[in-house]
């Protein structure tokens, strides 16, 4: 059984990244450059067509990460059971097949976690942890929105303080990209380009740390076997 701690479930997520890079970046570019294609026709056309891409682009922006982290999660659990890992097409369709519950955990999560900080931090961050496996038990376990949150807090509440310490350390890894975009990229190509390399490397890596936390924590679950 392997021990859940900060250093060994980020260095295990850094080994299975590595090693699922080019398939994952696949997955994500194929997504996430689906988004930067519209946002650019959108701001080169004018009129009612823009409307409609504007329409087009939100909706994507909602789904698009979902379906991305549902996808990786996927690949991740093949990895896990010794099993190739499935084709770029087939983990998308298995990603877009259940972009319901997966859209409706990443609102959830991220409307949880954001009034948790807003009422008082402390629940913000309890919830950030607790809430963080969502999309590996919809995905894994195929399970509905509200079946996930009760066993993902299940799952996290007695390691809550170290897998909060994973989580604030990925999104960390992950989110200063963007930060500096945000304060010193200002060019409209410049900022479409580094939103999509960033949301490319940063969304697989992210989704892996929150199967690589799902399997450690589900692993302790399992009857001891005598040899």
């Amino acid at each position: 059984m392997r021990q859940l701690s900060v250093a060994g479930c980020l260095s295990d997520a850094f080994r299975v990244y590595r090693s699922l890079f080019v398939r994952s970046a696949q997955v994500a570019g194929a997504v996430y450059g689906a988004l930067a294609a519209l946002r650019i026709v959108h701001h080169l056309v004018s009129s009612w067509p823009a409307e409609l891409l504007a329409v087009a682009s939100f909706v994507l922006w909602i789904a698009g990460p979902a379906v991305v982290q549902g996808a990786i999660v996927e690949l991740v659990g093949n990895v896990h059971d010794g099993r190739p890992p499935r084709p770029v097409g087939a983990v998308l369709r298995l990603g877009r097949d259940r972009a319901l519950p997966l859209v409706g955990a990443e609102l959830f999560y991220g409307l949880g976690v954001t009034f948790g900080l807003v009422l008082l931090i402390v629940p913000g961050l309890m919830i950030a942890a607790r809430w963080s496996l969502l999309v590996p038990i919809i995905v894994l376990e195929e399970r509905g929105l509200a079946e996930a949150r009760d066993r993902s807090t299940r799952l996290v509440q007695e390691h809550t303080g170290t897998v909060l310490g994973i989580v604030l350390v990925a999104f960390a890894l992950c989110g200063w990209p963007f930060v500096l975009s945000a304060l010193f990229v200002h060019g409209f190509w410049t900022h479409t380009v580094v939103s999509f390399v960033a949301s490319v490397l940063a969304a697989p890596f992210l989704a892996v740390v929150a199967a690589g936390i799902y399997y450690r924590l589900s692993e302790r679950e399992r009857p001891a076997v005598a040899p």
